[in-house]
C-alpha cells in the first residue's frame, strides 16, 4: 500500500515543508495516523474555516464570486473542495452518483456558449450552476456529517484497508491516504483562500 506522500509541489522539498510545519504547527494535527488523531484533525479543519468564513460573510455577496488573479473565488474554493471530498472519499463515504453537481474539478475550463466546467485531465464536467455560499456550505457539511459517522466505527484495519482512488491517482492507496489527502487540500485552499479574501476586502 503507497504511503501517505502527497504535497502540492513545494512541498515536496523537505526544508520549506519543515517551514511550513513551524510556522504553521496546526499542519501537524493533518497527519493522523489513528481514527481518533482522524477525528481531531477534521475538527481542526472545521475550526480553520470557521472565522474565515464569518470573515467572508461580511463582504457584500458579488465579491465572493469574484476571482482574485484567476484564482478560484471563494465560493468556488468550496466547490472545488467538494470535489476533492467526491474524488478521493466516495468509496469510504459511499457518496451516491459520483461527484455532486456544484463540484469543480482542477483544470477548470468554462464554455460561456454552453455554460459547462471541465477538466481535461479528468475527463468530467457538469452544470455551470452558480450558487452562492450558504448552499454549498450546506453540501460540506453533509460530507463533513458523513466524515463523522464513518470515524465514529472506523478501526486501525479499516484505515489500511485499499482506498478507491480516482483514476488518475496510484492505484494502491488506503483509506487513511484518502483522508489525509483531503485535510491537506482543505489546509492548502484556505491558504489561497484568506490570501484572496485580503485583496477582496480593500477592493
Amino acid at each position: 500500500m503507497t504511503e501517505f506522500a502527497w504535497a502540492p509541489g513545494i512541498e515536496n522539498d523537505a526544508a520549506i515543508r519543515d517551514e511550513l510545519d513551524r510556522s504553521h504547527p496546526e499542519r501537524l494535527k493533518l497527519r493522523p495516523r489513528d481514527v481518533e488523531g482522524l477525528r481531531e484533525a477534521f475538527t481542526a479543519v472545521e475550526e480553520l474555516w470557521a472565522p474565515t468564513i464569518d470573515r467572508a460573510r461580511r463582504l457584500p455577496s458579488p465579491k465572493l464570486h469574484d476571482r482574485v488573479n484567476g484564482e478560484y473565488s471563494f465560493i468556488e474554493t468550496f466547490r472545488h473542495l467538494l470535489f476533492a471530498w467526491d474524488a478521493w472519499l466516495r468509496g469510504v463515504l459511499r457518496v451516491p452518483d459520483g461527484y455532486h453537481e456544484w463540484a469543480i474539478p482542477p483544470e477548470m475550463s468554462v464554455d460561456g456558449d454552453r455554460g459547462t466546467i471541465w477538466s481535461q485531465g479528468a475527463g468530467w464536467s457538469s452544470s455551470n450552476a452558480a450558487p452562492e455560499l450558504d448552499p454549498v456550505l450546506g453540501v460540506r457539511a453533509e460530507r463533513f456529517a458523513r466524515v463523522r459517522d464513518y470515524l465514529s466505527g472506523a478501526t486501525s484495519e479499516d484505515l489500511q484497508s485499499p482506498g478507491t482512488p480516482p483514476p488518475w491517482s496510484p492505484q494502491e492507496i488506503s483509506v487513511l491516504y484518502c483522508l489525509r489527502l483531503v485535510l491537506f487540500e482543505e489546509w492548502w485552499h484556505h491558504q489561497f483562500a484568506t490570501r484572496d479574501l485580503a485583496v477582496l476586502e480593500g477592493t
